[in-house]
């Protein structure tokens, strides 16, 4: 609704509506087999209704994106890839392990690499965001141990196979 999603801290008219855009993502994911396969066949449709479906979004598109994959996760989602937006919270909540590759510019004027109010003497956030400041790193970082149970070190806790790969600047080895 007029160039925004509600991602609960973010953004715009459809926050201020408070919309159910997560659920909307919801009904399109479980619409999309039916839809595909009238259109293209059972191949395409086949994969996406077995989870082969990413979710990504830029800004408040990436905090929607975000949202959607600590919501419904793996039941729905495969992965997700939020660019220059993010939740910084409510991790602990997650109840599958989930992919996640963030996007961010150390540049980013709107959206800060380094928390979203930081360097703002104001102290007030852009866009209107309302919620918890935080730098990309600790949210990567969060995520990595909280939600895929990942840590320094190598691997993961628990008994789901990966293929790894490390984060040098954090030193955190996972998917």
């Amino acid at each position: 609704v007029e160039h925004s999603w509600s991602a609960v801290h973010c953004c715009g008219s459809a926050l201020r509506r408070k919309l159910d855009d997560v659920g909307l993502l919801k009904e399109i994911k479980l619409a999309l087999p039916n839809v595909l396969r009238k259109a293209s066949g059972h191949s395409l449709a086949d994969r996406v209704a077995a989870g082969s479906a990413f979710l990504t979004g830029w800004s408040n598109g990436g905090y929607l994106a975000m949202l959607a994959a600590m919501t419904w996760g793996p039941q729905l989602f495969a992965a997700a890839a939020p660019i220059s937006g993010f939740q910084g919270e409510g991790f602990q909540n997650v109840q599958a392990p989930v992919p996640l590759m963030m996007h961010h510019a150390q540049d980013d004027p709107l959206v800060r690499y380094g928390g979203c109010c930081g360097g703002d003497p104001s102290g007030s956030c852009c866009c209107g965001l309302d919620g918890p400041c935080q730098a990309t790193p600790n949210v990567f970082e969060s995520w990595a141990t909280v939600v895929n149970h990942c840590h320094a070190g190598g691997g993961r806790t628990g008994s789901i196979p990966t293929t790894s790969v490390t984060h040098r600047a954090l030193d955190v080895e996972c998917l």
